[in-house]
């Protein structure tokens, strides 16, 4: 877009990650190690901002934040849906035509799935009409349909958490059979990966063997319990998947000292100068600091 228009639609376009190396053209050899310092946008970076941009629109009460989340979520299903064969790109190029990484991110479609549903709830709350990313919706849950989102990955289990607490507040008073299901599903996997991860004892690592945003990810998501909770003591449902549920969450949220462990670990100086800590120092530090006070990133309302 020229300048102008690029001003009022920023996100019309997606938004690249901005790394130092430019991306890697049509021509050049697929390099895995490489691509990670490479340009492009990351799917799972978009459903990020969908989900500030909204987080702004609520506490600002102005409607523009909301409207480039949208613009994004237009754009993510534009640049990274892969109709044909039903899937998602994990990286696509700058301008969204071609793939840089083909395969698709475990949980991509979800956060894609939720991160619209949120969008939608900020666009309707500010009067848009109500069909506006109808078409995206419906793609991101169809490719939802029948996916396992086990994972021990310390960081995709918070991100699980932290799409469990959105369906919660998303679900409203009189949730229905999908969203009682997904909720169920993402507590089950989320609270099954815990216990695996910990049983490969990571946390008696010394800091240098250790990657502090993958488990303040997951210190994150043990946040949202208390969330999850609030929204689920309402709800008239099956007695079935209820008493799942709630199983669930109280083993969640007996895991709770395992946020504060990972917390006042990373909060140590000595901890924070590791070269582990020092290479991703500013993602450590927000990760840090979202762990600490998390109800503004956890919250949707």
């Amino acid at each position: 877009l020229h300048e102008a228009d690029g001003s009022n639609h920023p996100t019309a376009g997606g938004l690249r990650i901005g790394k130092k190396l430019p991306e890697r053209s049509a021509s050049e050899p697929y390099d895995p190690d490489l691509e990670w310092e490479r340009d492009g946008q990351y799917l799972h970076y978009l459903t990020k901002w969908m989900h500030a941009l909204c987080r702004v629109s609520a506490a600002t009460g102005e409607t523009r934040p909301a409207a480039w989340a949208s613009a994004l979520a237009e754009a993510a299903w534009r640049g990274f849906a892969v109709h044909g064969e039903k899937r998602l790109i994990w990286k696509a190029s700058i301008d969204l035509s071609r793939p840089l990484v083909s395969s698709m991110g475990h949980h991509d479609p979800l956060d894609c799935y939720i991160s619209v549903r949120e969008v939608m709830r900020h666009l309707q709350q500010a009067g848009t009409a109500s069909g506006e990313l109808e078409k995206e919706l419906q793609g991101f849950h169809a490719l939802c349909r029948g996916k396992d989102w086990t994972t021990t990955d310390p960081l995709g289990l918070g991100s699980l958490l932290f799409d469990a607490a959105r369906i919660a507040q998303l679900a409203g008073r009189e949730p229905g059979s999908d969203d009682l299901e997904l909720l169920r599903d993402l507590l089950q996997d989320a609270r099954a990966g815990i216990a695996v991860w910990l049983g490969g004892h990571p946390l008696q690592y010394p800091a240098a063997r250790r990657l502090a945003f993958r488990e303040l990810g997951l210190s994150i998501g043990l946040h949202a319990p208390p969330i999850i909770r609030n929204c689920t003591s309402g709800w008239t449902a099956p007695d079935r998947i209820l008493a799942e549920i709630d199983d669930a969450l109280q083993a969640l949220e007996t895991s709770q000292p395992l946020a504060n462990m990972i917390e006042d670990y990373w909060l140590l100086p000595q901890n924070q100068a590791a070269a582990s800590w020092q290479d991703h120092g500013d993602i450590n530090a927000v990760m840090l600091a979202t762990s600490l006070i998390p109800d503004g990133f956890l919250t949707i309302e």
